[in-house]
């Protein structure tokens, strides 16, 4: 129960009490006359008949009023009791799981709220014992039962509550002591570094399936962030990485066969290195020519691994100060205007043989309806026959140039296709 709704209920229970006293002081005024008469010697069962009407003539003056009944205020003032001290445990939990300073200075504030509301209730103790003296000799039995009943609750409330916040204290002393042990631990508290270390980790394990053979082997470069974790860190690393949606084997297994991979990527002895390799190392004494057929080694370069990718583009910025790939660049975007310098003469050649070798075609035709007159008409035919050949010879002579130009042309074509 809240401190605020103690107060109006005792403060309710006090009107009550003033105007039953009013109205007994009423009655005493009209039956004055009776007061001097001697009390009749009553027996304990018409004593108890006598309360037991008193009580009941007043739960019907306070049902009248529209409030509840002794009983059953008795009742509920037990249940908010019970859900009070139910409330206070629940605080104790949420509590306990603070740190030991804030546990402390909280059970501290409960101590001196509880000193703050014993002070104001002894108070209240010392104002309802002046108003009991005035009116003890009318005041009803069952009201000073009522009265008695609940000054023993308030009393023991108030040792429930010590009792709870002792325990609570020790709850909290034994919680602090637990979370230092077993938090603030060193070796179980991993520092932020330790925490991002192992975050780039998990994300290797992740991509491990999407990544290049160089692309792996970056996590060689990885080994001081597996060293400087926890090790309980390390042993979930392992965990995560041997699992088959990963990686499928443990991080000290990958790392073995990553060096052993390293090693075998790394063997100089590839006839395509050597001779890349060789190519760039003569780059300072080349024509533009020579330097233009850079683009050449394309096919080659792609063929390597990415370690010996990685050695030929740290070779290209040693002797052409940068990688094989923008040299590549660079001269493919020379070769391709030259080229298509190039494929445009060639093709007005091209036009010119296609439209000679039109011109010799006709020209035959032409030779062979002559040879066909001088025959019909019993002429000499050697000399046509001589033309035809000359003319036969020319044309074969065009498409072969014909056909040499539409080779260039492809080739070039070629050259520049990415």
């Amino acid at each position: 129960m809240k401190r605020t709704e103690r107060k109006k209920q005792q403060y309710e229970e006090i009107d009550d009490f003033a105007k039953a006293l009013l109205e007994k002081k009423t009655e005493m005024a009209i039956y004055k006359d009776l007061e001097n008469e001697q009390p009749k010697v009553t027996s304990e069962l018409e004593r108890l008949k006598k309360e037991e009407t008193m009580s009941s003539a007043l739960d019907m003056l306070r049902k009248e009023r529209g409030q509840k009944s002794i009983q059953q205020e008795e009742l509920e003032y037990s249940l908010k009791e019970e859900l009070e001290q139910t409330l206070d445990l629940k605080r104790t939990e949420s509590l306990f799981k603070k740190d030991e300073d804030a546990s402390l200075k909280t059970v501290q504030g409960i101590l001196n709220e509880n000193a703050k509301t014993e002070s104001e209730e002894e108070k209240k103790p010392e104002i309802e014992e002046k108003e009991e003296k005035k009116t003890e000799e009318t005041k009803p039995k069952k009201i000073k039962k009522e009265k008695k009943k609940k000054k023993k609750r308030n009393k023991m409330s108030k040792t429930s509550k010590i009792v709870i916040v002792l325990v609570l204290l020790g709850f909290c002393l034994m919680g602090g002591y637990a979370y230092k042990i077993y938090i603030y631990d060193p070796q179980n508290v991993a520092s932020e570094e330790q925490l991002k270390a192992y975050d780039r980790l998990i994300a290797y394990a992740d991509e491990f399936d999407m990544m290049s053979d160089s692309e792996k082997l970056e996590l060689l470069d990885m080994q001081n962030d597996y060293d400087g974790l926890l090790d309980k860190q390390k042993d979930a690393i392992n965990d995560y990485f041997k699992d088959k949606d990963h990686v499928g084997k443990t991080y000290t297994r990958l790392i073995k066969e990553l060096k052993q991979l390293k090693s075998d990527l790394e063997d100089e002895s590839n006839e395509g290195y050597q001779a890349l390799k060789a190519y760039l190392e003569g780059w300072e004494s080349y024509t533009d020519a020579q330097k233009m057929e850079v683009v050449n080694y394309k096919t080659t370069y792609s063929e390597l691994n990415s370690v010996l990718q990685k050695k030929i583009d740290d070779l290209s910025r040693s002797y052409c100060t940068k990688s094989y790939t923008s040299l590549y660049s660079e001269y493919f975007e020379k070769l391709k205007q030259q080229n298509e310098a190039q494929i445009a003469s060639l093709e007005g050649e091209l036009e010119s043989e296609k439209t000679d070798l039109q011109e010799l075609q006709t020209y035959a035709d032409s030779l062979q309806a002559d040879l066909k007159y001088a025959q019909d008409n019993g002429q000499d035919t050697s000399e046509i026959q001589v033309q035809i050949q000359t003319n036969n010879d020319v044309i074969s002579q065009t498409q072969q140039r014909i056909n040499s130009i539409q080779s260039q042309i492809d080739s070039l074509k070629a050259q520049i296709q990415q």
